[in-house]
């Protein structure tokens, strides 16, 4: 049987079960930025088989599973996965998505809770470049910046 849990809240839980994530669900920041998304889940004995992954919404769909720029690690009570984006670019605006799916002892039940991130990134849409110009002449500046949906 497989239970599934839409979380969009910090620390939403099913029983012993959750997930937690940092930033909570939105981050907005800046094209050359570093961002790391970090999705903690709980141990349970009651449900040793455990994973995370990693998935974007790119093109409407959920279909895309990330798999580079990943690091875990699990303490006494937790295991703890970090997504990092670095540099950011204006491309990577989107939802990212923290899958944990816990299976208990007997292989019957699978918990699947889903934590969302909204990455807002923000720059440039065409860098400027360096100007110079006589005294006394006029010129014009233009800037164009990405500021998100």
């Amino acid at each position: 049987m497989m239970i599934r849990y839409w979380m969009t809240n910090l620390n939403q839980s099913h029983s012993l079960l959750d997930v937690r994530l940092n930033p909570k669900d939105r981050a907005i920041v800046y094209a050359g930025d570093k961002l790391n998304l970090t999705c903690t889940m709980r141990i349970d004995p009651n449900y040793p088989k455990r994973s995370i992954e990693w998935r974007t919404r790119r093109n409407s769909t959920m279909n895309d599973t990330i798999v580079s720029g990943l690091s875990t690690w699990q303490t006494d009570r937790d295991v703890h996965s970090v997504l990092t984006l670095h540099p950011l670019d204006l491309n990577d605006t989107d939802y990212y998505f923290c899958q944990v799916n816990y299976t208990n002892t007997v292989g019957n039940e699978t918990v699947e809770l889903d934590g969302r991130f909204n990455v807002i990134v923000r720059g440039f849409v065409k860098e400027p470049n360096d100007t110079s110009v006589l005294v006394g002449k006029k010129f014009e500046l233009q800037c164009q910046l990405h500021v998100g949906p």
